[in-house]
């Protein structure tokens, strides 16, 4: 029996109540000099090291050890520690990140994230050059809202920034080794320390692997594991206290047998009626079984190099000169094929981005205020290619198809030699689809910012920043193989003798015109685009403490506009408009009970316009066509809600870690929506949820502490992550439900003095079944779910020293 969400966040409250100290007669409500206070956090979210406390605007600092203990090592993952983030990776090419219920699915190339994408202040391009393990963190910074004006760039939604750890002059080396079920594997190693009086080394490396987690009853094999490795190495130059200079450099790349998504619930009508003329019984529709059937391996390959040079000079006592140069170069190269053993289709879309980028800033600190002024230049180039080739089983699929819709009755058995006389197997068998597609891009930016201490109590903070970018692209399709002239209506090119087997919506095409809608036809488009934005913000900010602040702050995020770089029909406009946000947040920010609660509210705002949606285009095809080609505006969009970010020092070495986000994100007005039933464009909307914008997310995370004799320290920890039910499909499919679920994990281990630490583990401790992302098949209304971990149980080493 399934224990509802509800219930078990109860029961992780009630294993959190045994770790706390019993109150005694004497106990009181008010702290101890001798107890501990919070750390003071420190961020770089207006490009300027300062308090978290003192930045009006809403970010989750999240530490690397944090990170590490909650044994979280991807980005996906991230979204357990930070309320209000939803992040979804069906494959490393279309992950997709959400703040606050605004985010862009990357399934087209030429859509860019609304969530600015940052490592050591390296923009990333593109959403899948985030892939990577999340290895020797110092910090990560999660800012919501948008941030137009010093991380500017496609930030409407907000920013994630990574900041590694650097080179230390003190030699230091640290080793991690987890091991756990279902094959689980992590081996991490860093080692820092002085090559010269004036320079120092980092080197980092690591390896995480896991088993599949899916049995394909084709042929036993096991997909969707976990196969990423990668190295790090960094290089610090500082000959003075006023210079410094810090390279580094990545490689990392990951090899896995992935992905497979079963269909998801009931099949359509349309897939249906295909399956049972050829006789094909699906596995189970629920993604929870971890059951597929495939007669192609899936692949998933990715590789990324990445150089970034930081140099930080301080010329005079006030001003410092920031210069950040970086090159990144990412590659994935997919297998993938329609999720059953029939011989239909296999197919992949390849892609490649390599992007120069190069920031100029000057940051200034003066008696009252703090400015910044900067350029920055961004040069990318985004290539790929969709391969698409079919298989002999094909023609009697999709044409037995529509036989059967039109005669109940007929299957395989007693029409398909007449659907093989009149199109044979090898009509389509090999005909294959080729569609490269590139895009050359240019940005740049002038940006600057104040922050005007106004009086010993009001701040006042401004920003601008002014964008330039121009586009070229080019999409072309091209069609080979497979043998048209082995049916007989090759001849005629004239298909009205059909229409009572398949019906008038065939019997009125040539035959020619069959192939381009089953299989498509020759396509070509070149367009080139220039487009200039303004973003920025206001602020005021009063404190009416030391310790407590409450700010109102007006931001404005641009995310650009593009060109569609998929094959489109004739109902689809090949480009689109830039999105706009529009934001006011009223934050109140507090350090309480002698700086041991820190609590932190926001309640926000939201207007977006031309909001960039993916959806399908509705021009009628025959082959499955689970493409998401069609690039629209949605006219407007409104996210409201509350976040609150809260830290707790308790006595007894007892911390407690806690966020809950409250997202009203609705589609204000959207007439053009895909509806699955008509399988057109023209549902309504307007009104509805937005995709992927859980109402309620939260998380918690509780330690607890024990000294023992002899120098060793035990502790225990607790975490737990919620989301409340969702769709995650732009058009809200009935089948794109994924419903609430919370998991939890637990971690109990003994450090010592000297160096070592050994912990036991589990993750999804109550073995919650809950879906982690969804991918389309068929088209709309019909898609795939990949299950979420099931429970883990492992052990932890680790060595300092």
């Amino acid at each position: 029996m399934r224990v509802s969400g509800t219930a078990k966040f109860l029961n992780v409250c009630a294993w959190c109540s045994l770790l706390l100290p019993l109150p005694s007669a004497q106990a009181s409500t008010a702290f101890t000099a001798s107890e501990e206070s919070l750390n003071t956090i420190t961020i770089t979210a207006r490009r300027l090291e300062e308090s978290a406390q003192d930045v009006p605007i809403s970010v989750a600092s999240i530490s690397g050890e944090t990170l590490s203990q909650a044994g979280i090592t991807t980005a996906q993952e991230l979204q357990q520690v930070v309320a209000g983030l939803q992040v979804a990776v069906p494959n490393p090419r279309l992950a997709q990140f959400t703040l606050r219920g605004l985010g862009s699915s990357s399934f087209n190339e030429g859509l860019e994230s609304s969530v600015g994408l940052f490592v050591d202040g390296v923009y990333l391009g593109r959403q899948s050059m985030s892939i990577t393990d999340l290895i020797d963190i110092e910090r990560i910074e999660v800012a919501r809202g948008p941030q137009g004006t010093l991380f500017g760039k496609n930030s409407t939604a907000g920013t994630i920034h990574v900041i590694t750890q650097k080179p230390q002059f003190t030699p230091e080396a640290r080793m991690e080794a987890s091991w756990g079920s279902e094959g689980m594997a992590q081996l991490r190693g860093t080692v820092t320390g002085p090559i010269s009086s004036t320079t120092a080394l980092r080197l980092t490396a690591w390896h995480n692997e896991r088993d599949g987690l899916v049995e394909n009853r084709f042929n036993g094999e096991r997909y969707n594991d976990r196969h990423r490795e990668g190295v790090r190495g960094q290089l610090l130059w500082a000959p003075t206290t006023k210079l410094s200079s810090r390279v580094i450099a990545e490689y990392s790349r990951l090899d896995e047998r992935c992905c497979t998504f079963p269909l998801f619930g009931e099949p359509s009508k349309t897939v249906k009626a295909r399956d049972e003329y050829v006789g094909y019984q699906r596995v189970s529709g629920n993604p929870f079984d971890r059951i597929a059937d495939l007669n192609v391996r899936p692949s998933s390959q990715a590789e990324q190099y990445a150089l970034s040079n930081e140099t930080q000079w301080d010329f005079d006592l006030r001003h410092r000169l920031v210069s950040i140069s970086a090159f990144r170069d990412f590659q994935f190269q997919p297998i993938t094929e329609d999720n059953t053993s029939l011989d239909l289709v296999v197919s992949g879309t390849s892609s490649a981005q390599t992007q120069l980028s190069q920031e100029l800033r000057i940051d200034s600190r003066w008696q009252h205020a703090e400015t910044v002024l900067g350029l920055y230049v961004l040069n990318q180039n985004t290539r790929g290619s969709e391969y698409v080739r079919l298989g002999e089983d094909m023609s009697q699929w999709i044409f037995g198809g529509l036989i059967r819709e039109n005669i109940p009755f007929a299957n395989k058995e007693n029409t398909g030699l007449l659907l093989n006389t009149l199109i044979p197997p090898e009509t389509l068998a090999g005909m294959e689809t080729r569609t490269p597609f590139q895009q050359k891009a240019t940005s740049v930016a002038g940006f600057g910012s104040l922050n005007w201490h106004a009086t010993d109590q009001l701040d006042v903070s401004l920003g601008l920043r002014y964008t330039v970018e121009w586009k070229d692209t080019e999409v072309r399709r091209r069609r080979s193989g497979g043998n048209p002239n082995a049916s007989p209506l090759a001849l005629t090119n004239n298909l009205a003798l059909l229409a009572p087997l398949l019906g008038s919506q065939v019997s009125s095409l040539t035959f020619n015109q069959l192939l381009d809608d089953t299989v498509g036809g020759e396509f070509e488009r070149k367009l080139a685009i220039e487009e200039d934005a303004v973003s920025g913000n206001a602020g005021l900010a009063w404190r009416w403490s030391p310790s407590l602040m409450t700010y109102l702050t007006y931001s404005r995020g641009v995310k650009s506009g593009g060109v569609n770089l998929g094959v489109t029909g004739e109902r689809v406009k090949p480009m689109f408009r830039p999105e706009v946000a529009d934001a006011l947040e009223l934050g109140l920010k507090s350090q309480l009970w002698s700086d041991r609660l820190l609590l932190n509210v926001a309640l926000y705002d939201t207007y977006v316009t031309d909001y960039q949606a993916l959806t399908f285009d509705e021009s009628p095809t025959f082959i499955p066509n689970p493409r998401l080609n069609n690039l629209l505006n949605v006219g407007r969009v409104r996210l409201s809600g509350v976040d609150v970010d809260m830290q707790l020092a308790l006595p007894q070495n007892f911390d407690v870690r806690a966020g809950i986000a409250y997202n009203r994100a609705i589609t204000e007005d959207f007439k053009n929506a895909p509806d699955e039933d008509s399988q057109q464009n023209t549902r309504d909307l307007s009104g509805e949820p937005l995709a992927n914008a859980p109402r309620w997310s939260g998380n918690v995370g509780v330690q607890k502490r024990w000294a023992l004799e002899g120098g060793y320290t035990a502790y225990s920890i607790v975490d737990y992550h919620y989301r409340s039910t969702f769709n995650a499909t732009l058009e809200r499919s009935r089948n794109s439900v994924v419903e609430g679920y919370g998991v939890a994990g637990a971690r109990l281990g003994l450090a010592s003095q000297s160096g070592w630490d050994a912990s036991f583990f589990v993750r999804n401790l109550f073995n919650q079944d809950y879906v982690d992302a969804i991918l389309t098949i068929y088209g709309v209304g019909s898609y795939g779910a990949y299950a979420g971990e099931p429970r883990i149980i492992g052990g932890t080493l680790r060595l300092t020293w």
